[in-house]
């Protein structure tokens, strides 16, 4: 009978010894995703810094510049796109029978969007996990990156 209890006990070591490795390895991921995210707001506020410059006409590196001409493009597409919302938003049903269809250049290949609820429920905000930072849904008790106890 002890050797019975004794498997058990080594068995339940070693799940406990698992479960906090698992634990010590999301803990870690979480940290390493953190220092990505500070990794990548740094990169960013570069890219700001240069960007206003080439803005500005200041001289940059020719490498950097072929980036800045790419994001003044897209900036122009967004100015676009918002022009084309506002075009949008600004017409009106017309029931008439006469209504023509629209043509392939008014259709948008953005999906349609479900129908709004009259009355929406309030949406209980979302929460984040105070060991790796992820978005947390408010029910949950547990971070799904991580374990840690909400």
């Amino acid at each position: 009978m002890s050797d019975f209890f004794g498997k058990l006990k080594s068995g339940a070591n070693k799940v406990a010894f698992e479960a906090d490795k698992i634990a010590r390895v999301n803990r870690a991921q979480g940290e390493a995703e953190k220092i990505k995210n500070q990794i990548n707001s740094q990169f960013s506020k570069l890219g700001e810094i240069v960007y206003e410059r080439f803005s500005k006409q200041e001289a940059i590196d020719p490498a950097l510049e072929e980036f800045c001409q790419a994001i003044a493009q897209l900036h122009q597409q967004v100015g676009l796109k918002n022009e084309e919302i506002s075009k949008i938003k600004a017409e009106t049903f017309s029931a008439s029978p006469a209504a023509p269809a629209p043509t392939p250049a008014q259709t948008s290949t953005v999906p349609e969007t479900a129908p709004v609820d009259p009355a929406p429920q309030a949406q209980p905000e979302a929460k984040h996990c105070p060991n790796c930072g992820k978005e947390v849904q408010p029910d949950e008790k547990f971070c799904k990156d991580c374990g840690t106890k909400l």
